[in-house]
């Protein structure tokens, strides 16, 4: 009995020495297993001027597709895995891509640390993708998310957004000014529409009010034609009865003379 538990407390010796060197060696490597496993991303999707029908995201890791979900407008959540580089894409037919890097990547010393990070919000919108707009600006990721030092936390690369700002803004400016243009063609093709209308409105009366007073009129001509002939018709058989009594009575002469 005791040979058998001299050898089980040298069994768990040797189980606790042995993790002891791992936590060590990952100590050493720059990760610490009490650190949070993930950081949470909350995105918020918009698509201007338009419904979610097709609308997508898709998510790269580290270069490979990683997952994809469909956009329904509500806030949507993600973990993100430390020590990975990750490219979210916003998609929906007819509509313009965005892309936005993200890189869970901290150092050493931040993960020794039991680093704990709050949620990380972003919202991105895209809009119609307009034929007359090169929108080679949008190959790339308008935004770029790291950890920084300076406030120990995660926040967009400030000196990347600068550097696509310029041509960001004078595609959106274009694009402005072609919805704008878009606005008043519509409003003139309404206005269009509402004047046609009004003169088919006006066509269709004048059309119902003469084909009314044809109908009218001939009814006005038949009566007419009616009365006329009733009356031609009465002169007749008055006509013809004084006729009748002028020869009836001729004959009774006679025959009296007789």
């Amino acid at each position: 009995m005791k040979e058998h538990r001299n050898n089980g407390c040298s069994i768990r010796i040797s189980i606790i020495c042995l993790a002891l060197l791992l936590g060590s060696f990952l100590m050493d490597t720059g990760f610490c297993l009490a650190q949070a496993p993930s950081l949470k991303v909350n995105l918020k999707f918009i698509i201007d001027d338009g419904n979610r029908e097709g609308a997508k995201i898709s998510i790269q890791k580290d270069g490979a597709e990683w997952k994809a979900m469909d956009s329904d407008g509500k806030k949507e959540s993600v973990d993100l895995d430390f020590g990975h580089e990750f490219l979210f894409t916003f998609s929906k037919p007819g509509y313009i891509v965005k892309k936005i890097y993200f890189s869970t990547k901290v150092p050493a010393d931040v993960a020794s640390k039991d680093a704990e990070f709050l949620p990380y919000p972003f919202t991105v919108t895209i809009f119609k993708q307009p034929s007359a707009v090169n929108m080679v600006v949008f190959n790339q990721p308008v935004g770029r998310v790291a950890y920084k030092s300076t406030i120990d936390d995660f926040d967009y690369d400030t000196d990347y957004t600068k550097s696509v700002e310029s041509e960001l803004k004078e595609v959106e400016k274009k694009i402005e000014e072609i919805k704008k243009n878009e606005e008043v063609q519509k409003k003139a093709a309404e206005e269009d529409v509402k004047k046609k209308s009004a003169a088919a409105d006006q066509l269709a009366k004048a059309q119902e009010e003469a084909k009314k007073k044809a109908a009218e009129d001939a009814k006005k001509q038949a009566d007419e034609a009616k009365k006329k002939a009733d009356v031609e018709a009465k002169q007749k058989a008055e006509e013809a009865d004084k006729a009748a009594k002028i020869k009836t009575a001729e004959e009774a002469k006679k025959k009296a003379d007789v």
